[in-house]
């Protein structure tokens, strides 16, 4: 039986602190998705009239960034001498990560996606 947050199996619960990827994977928790506003502008249907002149509009749309911030949550099993560590903020490569089904809100990067850390 699978929820939102853990999920229980044979009396075991997965969670962020009980999990550990195997390998060169980070367990990462996506933090505020970073966009910029872009204004352009779209020609309106004229209802199909040739005399009309043709109405164009404003539209705004969000355009993401292609790296984001995440924090660490869990750090591979070959990731000894990292250059971060559980708690950090890191800056990856959006198109890198893939979601973690099992525990909601997470998912996963390879340690080479990580283009640095935030200090404080």
């Amino acid at each position: 039986m699978s929820y939102y947050g853990q999920l229980k199996t044979n009396n075991m619960k997965i969670t962020k602190e009980t999990f550990k990827p195997t390998g060169h994977l980070v367990l990462v928790k996506k933090l505020g998705m970073k966009y910029k506003t872009v204004v352009r502008s779209v020609p309106m249907d004229n209802g199909g009239d040739m005399n009309k002149e043709v109405r164009v509009e404003e539209v705004k749309d969000k355009q993401y960034y292609n790296q984001q911030l995440a924090e660490v949550i869990s750090l591979g099993t070959d990731l000894i001498n990292a250059p971060y560590k559980v708690g950090d903020t890191v800056v990856y490569d959006m198109q890198q990560f893939r979601e973690f089904d099992l525990l909601r809100g997470t998912g996963f990067i390879n340690d080479y996606s990580i283009l640095g850390t935030l200090s404080e």
